[in-house]
Order: structure tokens, then sequence, then C-alpha cells
């Protein structure tokens, strides 16, 4: 939905980007970039909310099983999300933020272990201060070339 509403603001007299992304000028499409904004926030929310309502789950049980048990929440962060950084915004898929001395959720999965680190910091062309949240991945998002 969004990849089709993104490609369909791109100016007709701009050549498509190879990469299939297409950044959106606030000024030239303020309802739709909002309205993307709000959407996402909203997915933010819900992840969190969820989040929130399975580790308590745990917790309970944890109780139940062992007593009163201590289960604080370490740190917590969507991994897709758009944050305003300077004087621009930086969408991140699958990744969350590295900045320097901030904790970085790396997950694992089923068969490989997860870790929580410290941002360095580093930018380049290729990290822009994030951390990868997919391990294991090995295909593209659906639909990831579409337009």
């Amino acid at each position: 939905m969004w990849p089709d509403r993104a490609c369909e603001a791109w100016p007709k007299t701009l050549k498509h980007p190879e990469s299939r992304l297409f950044p959106l000028s606030v000024a030239a499409n303020p309802e739709l970039v909002n309205s993307y904004l709000q959407a996402e926030a909203t997915a933010a929310n819900y992840g969190f909310i969820n989040r929130l309502l399975l580790a308590e789950l745990l917790r309970w049980r944890l109780r139940q099983v062992f007593g009163d048990v201590e289960a604080p929440l370490v740190y917590d962060l969507p991994h897709n999300i758009t944050l305003g950084e300077g004087a621009g915004w930086v969408t991140r898929k699958g990744a969350c933020p590295a900045h320097s001395g901030q904790p970085v959720i790396v997950p694992g999965s089923m068969g490989a272990p997860s870790y929580l680190l410290v941002g360095k910091g580093e930018r380049s062309i290729f990290a822009i201060g994030f951390s990868p949240c997919s391990s294991g991945a090995i295909a593209l998002r659906y639909k990831s070339q579409r337009c």
C-alpha cells in the first residue's frame, strides 16, 4: 500500500530510483507524508503494547513457577520506524538506531542467541548509525522490488 502510494507520488518527470525507494518531500506531499508517519506511529504503538503484554504474561508465569521474580524491562525500541534526526528523517526497516552509547538490540532466532550491545555511532555510506534487527533473514521483503 505505502510503496504504491510513494511510487504514484514520485514526479513523473524523474526516473524511478534503482533502489525502488521513493523519498517523499514534506513540502511536495505533506498529506501523504503525515498520513504515513501517523500510520507508522500507530503500528509502533501497537508493537510496543504487544511486547509489553507478552512480557507481562511471561513475568506472570515466571512468578507462578518461581515465586517473586524480578524481570524489569531492559530496553525497548521498534525496528521499523521513521525518526527525525538532524534536519531530516531516517526510516529504518528491520534495524534500530545505534548512536554512540545507545543500547542496541540484535535479536536472534529460535536457534541463534540475541545480543544487547552499545552503539558506537559509526557513520558511513553503509551504516548510518543503525544496527540490523532481521537476524537470519534470507529473502527481501515481500514486493520490495515493485513499482
